[in-house]
């Protein structure tokens, strides 16, 4: 602790019983409301993994469809002289919003794919919520370590902790 307020003179300083009991106090509060943080990660869960979120790519690719089978149509039409000029405006129209919509959709495809690392890990701390009690009576430094990302000193009264998964609870120093 000495040689760290050397370096950064404004850190707070707390007593490791003091912390240690902040900590176990968070951690209790947590599995009070485990349950319900258990239900808010579920849901955001399967909103991540629904590829058709609000409907949207769902949409999209029956628009898509549909502009598919007008093509089909304004092709035909392009080879008769009197309506090629506007089939084949009509066509390049079509093609241009066939091509967002592919893009759309093909984004929307990565954002599913690039969110599924954080998926599997959301899925393990469920998975701990639900097979474990991590209520504590005293400090144990190995539980702390496979359920806590981070704990942070905002001051001398105030205490951050965030959760695997990313829950964060501020909570007092005693």
């Amino acid at each position: 602790m000495h040689r760290r307020k050397k370096v950064c003179k404004c850190s707070p300083t707390v007593g490791e019983e003091s912390l240690h009991k902040a900590i176990i106090s968070v951690i209790n509060e947590f599995c009070d409301v485990k349950g319900d943080v258990a239900e808010i990660l579920r849901q955001s869960v399967s909103e991540v993994l629904d590829p058709n979120l609000n409907g949207s790519v769902l949409a999209a690719q029956q628009r898509l469809d549909e502009l598919s089978r007008n093509m089909d149509e304004l092709l035909r039409l392009a080879t008769v002289p009197e309506s090629s000029a506007s089939a084949m405006a009509d066509i390049q129209r079509f093609s241009e919003e066939m091509k967002g919509l592919r893009e759309f959709i093909e984004g929307e495809k990565a954002k599913v794919s690039s969110s599924e690392k954080d998926t599997e890990q959301m899925k393990a701390v469920l998975e701990r919520l639900d097979q474990e009690d991590f209520s504590l009576s005293e400090y144990d430094d190995v539980i702390v370590r496979q359920i806590v990302e981070e704990v942070r000193i905002v001051d001398k009264q105030t205490i951050r902790m965030r959760f695997l998964g990313g829950m964060e609870v501020t909570s007092i120093i005693s």
